[in-house]
């Protein structure tokens, strides 16, 4: 069987962090792609690996941003969980301080 595979783009706002499609990102936004395979979200293992992806990918996007660095990758994983929209990786992200359906997200470190 054929899997899918879904692109998050991470993009950063003015206004703050915004998860888009690959399509329709504001010219001069910095983005970056994290591409996925649904079968990756039927294990523990899968789960945690795309989490991490997302995590450094988010960080990358940030590095720049000081301050608000915290809250830049803590709203980006926020944006990016929300996006993928499975319950294995919410709740992979709650346990770790990042709850989905939030205004606001702690990021706690792994």
């Amino acid at each position: 069987m054929k899997s899918l595979i879904a692109l998050i783009a991470l993009s950063v706002s003015s206004l703050g962090l915004a998860t888009q499609a690959q399509s329709g990102n504001a010219a001069n936004e910095p983005t970056i792609t994290v591409k996925y395979s649904a079968r990756e979200l039927n294990s523990e293992r899968g789960v945690a690996m795309l989490y991490a992806r997302i995590e450094v990918t988010a960080e990358r996007l940030c590095e720049h941003y000081n301050p608000g660095y915290d809250h830049c990758v803590a709203s980006t994983l926020l944006r990016a969980i929300a996006a993928i929209d499975r319950p294995e990786l919410d709740a992979y992200a709650a346990a770790r301080g990042v709850l989905v359906g939030s205004l606001s997200a702690t990021h706690g470190r792994r």
